[in-house]
């Protein structure tokens, strides 16, 4: 049990040369993600088994960032997309307890929350300060709001500061209970007006020997959430998606035509698209039927893809989503280019760029899947069944969460380290350029 723990207890107490930061134990798989928007909800339950509070931290998604700067802009977007849905879908019911790196924490982070919510702030990653610097840094927060840490190797160096901790949240693996008492009095003594929250469980055995034992919260992958119910889609996703469904099917470039004009932006958008130097045309095309006939419908069909991420009315995050997007599609057309043929690197581009179309909507996957109407194997992947496509999406989101795969995922993709690597960055260039072009 608790398989990285155990050596974190294990170690000595002097503070590491090299932090060792937790791996996420709420990673959503090709199969498991949901769609619950940017924001992660999972729910925390105590030992009657009842919703205490919401855990809210945002999905992860891919940076050309560096990791101190990363962890920042995603608890900016975390708190204004939390701030956005309090104020529209209406505020959560039951207490948040919000998952933030600890170089957000400070007096400023107070004037960030939204108010008339009580909020717990769970503190991850690798503390900013040495420790009486980040007590003083955190004074003012700890004399409004509780405030959690995530157990690690670093916080357990930090004990001055784990004696004013309200929350304690602990990364579970597997069940070993000699181990886990071990662990859990090991807390009490470091953290006595703490409770304990044990995250990532993945059976009710494991459930029940942490709250057997004494832990006061557990959460996991076996406590499903609360069914999302449809939502109205956005009128632009509506009228794109039209056309989308012409350019799959071969339509006419008549009728194409004829969708795309409802919405003269999209007239617009094409042109300048079509015009643009990436195209390397020798005259200029300003009549919309000539454009899309040079295009040709697999090309269309792409393009009008990508313009799902042009919202009518942008945020700051658009762009984040559709750089993810794109080096997520990429990614995966170059990784498929080893063994599968051209037109299954299609197809792969076009799973990573939906795969995260959900996030930027706010809609469940299922009900854009309903309305997309995707060829049979993009739909089967994105549905989270096994097909030929499943590990390079796997692959995609080991990329964005910083993991390495797994050497036989690799070698079921015709990959090794060392190309994946490099794929890495050649999908992040192309990105980069494309949404710079």
């Amino acid at each position: 049990m608790f398989k990285r723990l155990r050596g974190w207890f294990q170690a000595d107490e002097q503070p590491a040369t090299t932090p060792v930061v937790p791996e996420s134990t709420t990673v959503p798989t090709a199969a498991r993600t949901g769609g619950q928007g940017l924001l992660r909800r999972r729910m925390v339950l105590d030992a009657r088994r009842r919703t205490v509070a919401y855990a809210i931290s945002l999905r992860p998604l891919h940076h050309a960032l560096d990791s101190i700067n990363q962890a920042m802009r995603d608890d900016e977007i975390l708190l204004h997309e939390l701030a956005g849905q309090q104020e529209g879908a209406g505020p959560l019911k039951r207490p948040i307890w919000l998952e933030l790196d600890w170089h957000s924490l400070g007096p400023s982070l107070l004037a960030q929350l939204p108010a008339g919510h009580p909020y717990t702030i769970v503190a991850h990653g690798i503390p900013a300060l040495p420790g009486e610097q980040l007590l003083a840094q955190l004074a003012p927060l700890l004399g409004v709001v509780p405030v959690g840490l995530v157990v690690d190797k670093t916080s357990l160096n930090y004990p001055g500061l784990l004696r004013r901790m309200k929350l304690l949240a602990l990364p579970v693996d597997t069940p070993d209970i000699a181990q886990f008492s071990r662990i859990l009095a090991r807390c009490r003594t470091l953290a006595p007006e703490a409770d304990i929250w044990c995250v990532g469980l993945t059976s009710h055995e494991a459930s029940e020997a942490c709250l057997s034992l004494g832990a006061n919260y557990v959460s996991g992958q076996l406590f499903t959430e609360e069914l999302h119910q449809p939502i109205q889609l956005p009128l632009h996703f509506l009228r794109l998606n039209e056309a989308l469904q012409l350019a799959r099917r071969a339509a006419p470039f008549d009728d194409i035509a004829d969708a795309i004009r409802v919405d003269p932006m999209l007239s617009v958008r094409l042109l300048r698209y079509v015009n643009s130097a990436g195209m390397g045309l020798s005259r200029q095309v300003t009549q919309l039927d000539q454009a899309l006939i040079l295009l040709g419908h697999t090309r269309i069909y792409r393009w009008l893809s990508l313009l799902l991420f042009a919202s009518a009315t942008p945020r700051p995050l658009d762009d984040t989503v559709l750089e993810a997007a794109l080096t997520r599609g990429r990614l995966m057309e170059l990784a498929g280019a080893v063994r599968l043929d051209a037109k299954d690197g299609e197809a792969l581009f076009l799973i990573g760029l939906f795969s995260l179309l959900h996030f930027l909507l706010g809609a469940p996957r299922e009900q854009l899947l309903q309305e997309l109407h995707l060829p049979e194997a993009v739909h089967d992947t994105l549905a989270g069944q096994p097909t030929v496509y499943a590990p390079y999406l796997l692959l995609g989101e080991a990329s964005e969460l910083g993991q390495d795969p797994d050497p036989a995922l690799l070698t079921q993709c015709g990959l090794n380290e060392y190309s994946f690597n490099r794929m890495q960055f050649e999908a992040l260039s192309w990105a980069l350029i494309t949404l710079a072009s």
